[in-house]
């Protein structure tokens, strides 16, 4: 399990500019700080990470 140290609206893509002045609510990130284009990259990333490895083809 991996807790991330931020609230809800967290695990939503990051907003553009628009949206952040349309709905400020959804974009604000809790703590304040929270660097929610990093955070996604590294989920992104480790997510793909494991499609491949369990989906692989080839010694199975």
């Amino acid at each position: 399990m991996h807790v991330v140290p931020a609230g809800h609206y967290a695990f939503l893509a990051p907003c553009s500019a628009a949206l952040a002045a349309a709905v400020p609510r959804i974009c604000t990130d809790v703590p304040a700080g929270f660097d929610r284009a990093g955070f996604h990259r590294e989920l992104n990333a480790a997510v793909v990470k494991y499609f491949r490895e369990q989906l692989a083809v080839g010694d199975r």
